[in-house]
């Protein structure tokens, strides 16, 4: 009988440290999660017509640092991603942090599918601190803008001259 009363209470331990333990979910309570569209459409004047989109998921880790990961569909002669802040829709702001800078640029092949990921914190971040670009990612005046030197878009008269962009997105929490 004693046997099985301690067997009873170990299994009561073991399930109440499996459910208190059950912190693997990656955008779990204890995260924020923001997502930016990116679409020609959002890129200030000029406009482009570029059929490129773009997905780009931004967490703020309980450590305080910023995973994400860059999904794109028909980029091509990629030369630079980034986070630029302070800034609304429509409005051009400067690069406070890098996101992904091809070794070969541009990157001539169509990408199509997860492009890059990766994690920073305070010491990838400049021109703000790093507290001013969380505050902007958190109230949508962070965007991400993916540039190329694709020389049909406008803006972009040389291959290689890194334009303005060609697709571009707004932080926006998701629930």
């Amino acid at each position: 009988m004693r046997k099985l009363a301690s067997l009873a209470i170990c299994a009561a331990l073991i399930a109440v440290g499996i459910s208190a333990c059950d912190d693997d979910d990656p955008t779990g309570p204890d995260l924020e999660e923001f997502v930016a569209t990116l679409l020609g459409s959002n890129e200030p004047a000029p406009r482009n017509t570029s059929t490129a989109t773009g997905t780009v998921r931004l967490v703020i880790n309980t450590d305080n640092t910023i995973s994400w990961t860059m999904d794109l569909t028909g980029i091509r002669n990629m030369t630079a991603s980034h986070i630029h802040a302070p800034a609304g829709p429509g409005v051009d702001a400067g690069v406070v942090a890098n996101l992904f800078i091809p070794t070969r640029s541009p990157i001539t092949e169509t990408l199509n599918g997860r492009v890059a990921s990766g994690t920073f914190g305070p010491s990838n971040v400049n021109t703000i601190t790093y507290a001013d670009l969380l505050a902007a990612i958190r109230s949508g005046n962070a965007y991400v803008n993916i540039h190329t030197s694709d020389p049909a878009l406008p803006g972009n008269n040389t291959p290689g001259d890194s334009p303005s962009g060609e697709i571009r997105g707004q932080t926006v929490a998701v629930p």
